[in-house]
């Protein structure tokens, strides 16, 4: 009880010093002299507050990783087929109340006799490594025994060992056999001891997940029998630019022996790069002189066949000279055997000088395997049989052409055009390009672009200072053969002038750009209230497209139901007045295909630097196509077509029919009135109505549209006219030869009936 009374009092007195050192400060008055008076419940809060519990200290964080392999320790020995190896692991668990699997081994090792600690445990397999489950945390000896065939084929004995990749590993091996040469692969530190009748390779090994062990005698070891080697070298020179590389294969027939070491000499002003086979192990290059000895080690006897490909390279001091050829001379055969091959880059022209020693084969003569292993035409082919032998050689370079590093391989132009004169466009171009970054695009006067696509996807173009669109390319990929070739497709709309209600001419511009174009097609879609010819020669008219043209160019235009079939033998289009408008015609799309163009820009006023949105334009109407080949770069594209509305050309039709019919009733009439004559008759009225007619049919079909439909009516009409003339004389004809019968059968009777008379008296 006295302890809570003094607490109390210190509590009291904590709280009136607080009081009057805040009121020091202003922040309360000072009550000098005063008390302060509580409700129990209020104090009994605060005494709670101050002898409160401290909060319990945070969680300590949870280690990075669940386990640690730092280290492990191979102890290896050859018995029989097999490398048994021991292994020593320094596990680190560092989870705390949790199962841990830490793989140690691939699967692919034959393993027992696993110990943690020195007391057994199982394994599992898990993503082909054989893993050991713990729940102890600490720091673990995992041991195993585990077991790696070897491979005794061609070469030296070996084994390839799977291993984890672990910081640090430290292997050794013993093989009993004394005299050996062991190597490791891949291996930081490597040191081979002798010990009795063994050989001990001890090794310090990187991060590696795999390591090759190999051995063979350190010493050539002999075989009874003379050792006999036979040699055939095959060389590819290739000459190029201001170099000489060559390539040469020397395959040797070793018999009755083995050799470890072999010799080759080279001329001493050639570079040698590399030396390699499957029996090489090192080599080096001692100079002699005017030549250089290339002595290779194998690290093991061979015997057999077996091949050494040495790769050289001369420096021709310019790119145009006369060079000598290296000569490649193999040391210690009995006999050897040579073919030469001489290749060039494509702007290198080579010529013989001179040659020695050297007979000249057809290429087909060379080995297969020299002739597959030239990537560029043979030019030259030689056989030797001895040394020494020289071949000299003339190079000359010729300078480079210019080439299409971009072309256009196909460019597909579709519009439609509107009766307001509007023409929007879709314009797809499939490119194969390997150095080019920018399209230089330039669109018709009054022209807006409204999208801009490469392979697909949405791109932002740019403007250069002369106002020249620049849309951005991708680089094509290259094949084996050739490049590939991607897309680009723009769409924009050119404001032109509105379609006269009788007649009119138009012309309509392509888009202009800086790469070369192998074919361009453009169908025009016009509207159907009018007739159509083409009357330029720029671009070729050719058949026209059918709707969705362009789809296999990556053009999304929805296919449409199928149009009149349209004679273009005469180049004219006409619509049909009569079709009431329908949902997909193109007064329909009209009224639409403004809204997709504006959101394709970014609204009304449109939006710089936001990707363009993919159009869908419905291309409908009467469609005009046109095509050209090869259409330079800066090159323009125009078609010209003249147009008629739909009274114009049923006026027309009627007065063409008028014209072909006087014209053939004219040469009806005068071929009737040639036959009545039995001869030739050109009546001055007929003349002047035949020629008026032509004249009239000739400015009609150059200035008009002339339906071909006119004259086919105007020969039925004269053909009607024409038989009804003939009939007519036909007719009065058989009146004149009836009429002539009954007047000769009148004289007869009267010349019968004086006769008689005349007899009577």
């Amino acid at each position: 009880m006295k302890k809570a009374i003094i607490f109390s009092c210190i509590v009291v007195a904590l709280f009136f010093a607080t009081a009057s050192a805040r009121s020091e400060q202003g922040g309360l008055p000072d009550l000098t002299g005063g008390a302060v008076t509580i409700p129990w419940s209020d104090f009994k809060e605060l005494i709670k507050d101050l002898i409160a519990p401290p909060p319990p200290p945070p969680a300590p964080p949870a280690p990075p990783a669940d386990y640690s392999v730092s280290s492990v320790a191979y102890t290896g020995r050859l018995e029989g087929d097999s490398a048994v190896f021991s292994a020593s692991f320094a596990v680190v668990v560092l989870a705390e109340k949790k199962w841990v699997e830490v793989p140690l081994l691939s699967s692919e090792a034959a393993i027992s006799d696993v110990t943690m600690d020195g007391v057994p445990v199982t394994l599992s397999v898990r993503n082909g490594m054989y893993v050991i489950i713990t729940d102890k945390p600490g720091t673990h000896t995992v041991s195993l025994k585990f077991f790696v065939p070897v491979d005794t084929g061609a070469g030296p004995n070996a084994v390839d060992i799977p291993l984890p990749e672990v910081p640090s590993s430290t292997l050794r091996f013993s093989v009993p056999r004394p005299g050996l040469d062991i190597q490791i692969t891949p291996a930081h530190f490597r040191k081979v001891t002798p010990s009795g009748g063994s050989t001990t390779l001890d090794a310090v090994l990187p991060v590696t997940d795999r390591a090759l062990i190999s051995w063979s005698p350190a010493v050539r070891e002999e075989i009874s029998g003379t050792l006999r080697v036979q040699a055939q070298v095959n060389t590819i020179i290739s000459v190029g630019e201001g170099i000489m590389k060559g390539v040469t294969t020397v395959s040797y027939d070793i018999s009755h022996g083995t050799l470890s070491t072999f010799s080759v000499v080279v001329p001493a002003g050639i570079d040698i790069l590399d030396v390699s086979g499957d029996a090489v192990r090192d080599w080096k290059a001692v100079p002699n002189g005017d030549t250089s000895t290339i002595l290779i080690n194998t690290g093991f006897a061979v015997s057999g066949t077996t091949n050494i490909v040495l790769l050289y390279e001369r420096n021709m001091g310019g790119t145009t000279a006369d060079i000598d050829v290296p000569q490649i001379e193999v040391n210690d055969v009995v006999r050897e055997i040579g073919y030469l091959a001489v290749t060039a880059s494509t702007k290198v022209g080579i010529e013989e000088i001179s040659s020695k020693n050297l007979a000249g084969l057809d290429s087909s003569e060379l080995p297969p395997d020299l002739v597959s292993a030239s990537e560029n035409p043979i030019l030259f082919s030689y056989k030797y049989l001895k040394y020494p032998y020289a071949l000299r050689l003339s190079v000359v370079t010729y300078e480079d052409i210019p080439s299409l590093t971009t072309v256009v391989k196909k460019a597909d132009l579709a519009s439609l055009l509107t009766v307001r004169g509007d023409l929007v466009t879709r314009a797809v171009f499939e490119i194969k390009n390997n150095v080019k970054q920018f399209m230089r695009l330039s669109l018709p006067e009054g022209s807006t672009l409204w999208s801009a696509y490469v392979s697909d996807r949405p791109v932002k173009p740019s403007v250069d200072k002369d106002g020249t669109i620049l849309i951005p390319l991708d680089r094509s990929a290259r094949t084996d053969t050739s490049l590939t070739s991607f897309v680009v497709e723009v769409v924009y709309i050119t404001e032109t002038k509105p379609l006269g209600a009788l007649l009119g001419r138009r012309e309509f511009i392509a888009p202009v750009i800086d790469i070369q174009t192998d074919a361009q097609a453009w169908t025009v879609y016009l509207p159907e209230r009018y007739s159509y010819r083409s009357v330029g020669k720029d671009m070729e008219p050719s058949t026209p497209a059918p709707i969705g043209y362009g789809s296999d160019m990556g053009m999304n235009a929805p296919a449409l139901a199928p149009m009149e079939e349209m004679d273009a033998s005469d180049e004219v289009y006409r619509g049909d007045f009569e079709k009431k408008e329908e949902p997909r015609s193109q007064i329909y799309m009209e009224k639409n295909i403004y809204a997709e163009g504006l959101s394709a820009m970014g609204g009304v006023t449109g939006m710089k630097g936001v990707l363009p949105v993919k159009l869908d334009i419905p291309f409908s109407g009467r469609p005009m196509s046109f095509s050209k080949a090869i259409v330079s770069p800066g090159e323009r594209s125009t078609i010209r077509i003249r147009y008629e509305g739909k009274g114009v050309s049923g006026l027309l039709f009627y007065i063409g029919m008028a014209l072909f019919g006087i014209l053939f009733v004219s040469l009806i009439i005068a071929l009737r009135q040639s036959l009545e004559v039995r001869r030739v008759v050109i009546d001055r009225r007929l003349a002047a109505l035949f020629g008026g007619s032509l004249i009239a049919i000739i400015l009609i079909a150059v200035f008009l549209i002339m339906d071909t439909g006119a004259a086919w009516w105007g020969l039925v009409i004269a053909v009607l006219i024409g038989g009804g003339l003939f009939a007519r004389d036909l007719i009065e004809k058989i009146k004149e030869m009836a009429r002539q019968s009954k007047e000769e059968h009148i004289k007869r009777e009267k010349e019968r009936s004086k006769l008689e008379k005349k007899h009577e008296k």
